[in-house]
C-alpha cells in the first residue's frame, strides 16, 4: 500500500472508531509506529483536525466528515447493493475491491445513516449467478473472467475453442480469433460480446463454451462510436416459433426467463410464446422437455420432430 492509499485509509480508520492506537495503526497497515506517527503529521499539517489522547491514542475531532458525502439512506443502499453484486458476481480482485468500497462508503456516512443502511442490508442478499460444483470447475471460469477483461482493458486479441449447438445431438466446435468488445451477464450468465474475425461481425461467446483461451499480441480500436451500454444488436436470429403452454405451466414458463423467449401473451387456449433463434436445435430438447403441456404451432417441421422424439421415446419404454 502506497502512503496515500494508507493516508486515507488511516482517516477511514479514525471514522469508524472513537480512539485509534499507533500500534494498532502500524500492525493493521503492516508497518512500523514511527511511520504512523509520521503519517498523522502529515494528515495534521494538511488540515485534518486530528486529535491525540495519551493512553487511548489518536481521534478525529466530532463533526468532520470525509468526504462529505450527502447520500439518502436509499442512495447509499443502492450503491452497496451494486457493489454486493459485483463481489458475488466478478472475479477475485473486484471482488476485493467491492469488498474495501463497502468498507469506504459505510464508513464515511454520518452515524444515523448508518445506522439505516444496516437496516437495508437485512433485507437484501445477493447469490452468485453461477454455481460450479467442482472447485477447479469455477478456478477455469474466473480465469476466463479475468484474462477476457484485461483484454478488453488492453485492446488485445483473444483465441479460443468454442463448443456451439448444432445438429441435434452433436456439437460443433471450432477455434475463434475475435476483438473482445466487453462482458455482459444476462441472469448470471457472463457473455463476451466481440467482433468476430472469421464471421465479420459482432458475435456473442457463452464462456461456459470457451475452451484454452489465449491473449494474442496482435491489437484492435473499437469502432467509432461503439458504446456497449448502449448496443443494441441486430437481429441474429431470424427463425421465429410459435408456441402454446398450457395455463397450468405459464407461471414457470415466465418465471424460467428463458434465453430465446422473445413474446408472450396470455390468451384463453393458454400462454402463446413467440421464440426467437437462429436454428431450432437450439431449443428443441427445450420443449421436448415441457411434455404434453407445450403445443407447437409453427413451424409444421419442429412440430413433426417433437412428434417423432415422443414416439421414438415410447418405443424405447414399449421394448423395456
Amino acid at each position: 500500500m502506497n502512503r496515500t492509499d494508507r493516508l486515507l485509509a488511516i482517516m477511514l480508520e479514525l471514522r469508524t472508531c472513537d480512539f485509534c492506537r499507533a500500534e494498532d495503526l502500524a500492525e493493521k497497515f503492516e508497518t512500523c509506529k514511527r511511520t504512523i506517527y509520521r503519517d498523522m503529521q502529515a494528515l495534521s499539517e494538511s488540515g485534518v483536525p486530528l486529535m491525540a489522547v495519551p493512553g487511548k491514542g489518536y481521534s478525529l475531532i466530532e463533526g468532520y466528515f470525509l468526504p462529505p458525502v450527502h447520500l439518502k439512506p436509499e442512495e447509499a443502499m443502492t450503491l452497496l447493493l451494486g457493489s454486493g453484486y459485483i463481489e458475488q458476481n466478478l472475479d477475485r480482485e473486484f471482488q476485493q475491491h467491492a469488498r474495501t468500497a463497502q468498507e469506504k462508503l459505510e464508513a464515511v456516512l454520518p452515524a444515523s445513516q448508518q445506522e439505516e443502511v444496516i437496516r437495508f442490508k437485512e433485507t437484501v442478499r445477493f447469490l452468485p449467478g453461477t454455481f460450479f460444483p467442482k472447485a477447479q470447475a469455477y478456478t477455469d471460469y474466473e480465469n476466463k473472467l479475468i484474462s477476457l477483461r484485461v483484454a478488453i482493458m488492453e485492446k488485445r486479441a483473444v483465441s479460443f475453442g468454442y463448443r456451439k449447438k448444432f445438429e441435434q445431438n452433436h456439437l460443433q466446435s471450432g477455434r475463434r480469433t475475435v476483438h473482445p468488445y466487453g462482458l455482459v451477464n444476462i441472469s448470471g450468465i457472463w457473455y463476451l460480446l466481440a467482433y468476430c474475425l472469421l464471421r465479420k461481425d459482432i458475435r456473442h461467446f457463452r464462456l461456459e463454451r470457451m475452451d484454452e483461451l489465449r491473449c494474442e499480441a496482435e491489437t484492435f480500436e473499437k469502432p467509432d462510436g461503439f458504446e456497449l451500454q448502449k448496443y443494441i444488436p441486430d437481429q441474429d436470429r431470424p427463425l421465429s416459433i410459435h408456441v402454446v403452454f398450457d395455463t397450468s405451466v405459464q407461471d414457470r414458463v415466465l418465471e424460467s426467463r428463458y434465453f430465446y423467449l422473445h413474446t408472450h401473451k396470455v390468451k384463453a387456449d393458454g400462454l402463446h410464446v413467440t421464440l426467437r433463434v437462429r436454428q431450432v436445435e437450439e431449443v428443441f430438447h427445450w420443449l421436448l422437455s415441457w411434455g404434453s403441456k407445450v403445443k407447437v404451432i409453427e413451424p409444421e417441421s419442429l412440430a413433426d420432430r417433437i412428434r417423432e422424439e415422443a414416439a421414438a421415446m415410447l418405443g424405447i419404454r414399449q421394448k423395456r
